[in-house]
């Protein structure tokens, strides 16, 4: 049996849902904090469990919004680490036939969406330059972790 070169429709329904979720999120972060202008600062808390834990209602927007823009960043990466992997496989075997690979580079490539600093140290990159800019454009996006991190800190520590 010969081997097929077809698309499994897993991995384009993934980049697109990512993608259409990422978006959807984008969107919701917008309106909500659209809807939030021009409001005075609430005051007061709500209380979060019998434990007599309080939030206050500034703080419980500010981490709805973070929470937003964390999910947007998660979607839109999935979508673009999603595209990457399956460029990656597709490229390295049309390029197998001209030239072949090391492992090292191999696994320097697969790796690059873990280790930034992998996009320095690529002599491969000049010959997929798609790779490069897919990876690059991951490790682009704004990290919220940093933000919501800090904000689950300080939530702790009062």
């Amino acid at each position: 049996m010969g081997h097929k070169h077809e698309i499994h429709w897993f991995g384009p329904v993934s980049m697109l849902g990512a993608l259409w979720a990422g978006l959807t999120f984008a969107l919701g972060h917008h309106f909500f904090y659209n809807s939030l202008d021009g409001q005075e600062v609430p005051s007061g808390n709500y209380k979060v469990s019998d434990y007599d834990s309080k939030i206050s209602k500034q703080q419980s927007y500010f981490t709805l919004g973070t929470a937003f823009a964390f999910a947007v960043k998660t979607c839109l990466v999935l979508a673009v680490s999603t595209a990457y992997i399956q460029l990656f496989w597709k490229s390295l075997a049309g390029q197998l036939s001209r030239k072949p690979f090391t492992l090292r580079s191999i696994d320097k490539a697969y790796s690059a969406l873990g280790n930034a600093t992998l996009l320095a140290n690529m002599p491969g990159w000049r010959r997929f330059p798609l790779l490069f800019t897919l990876a690059l454009t991951t490790w682009c996006v704004p990290q919220e972790e940093r933000c919501l991190f800090s904000l689950v800190s300080d939530s702790h520590a009062g």
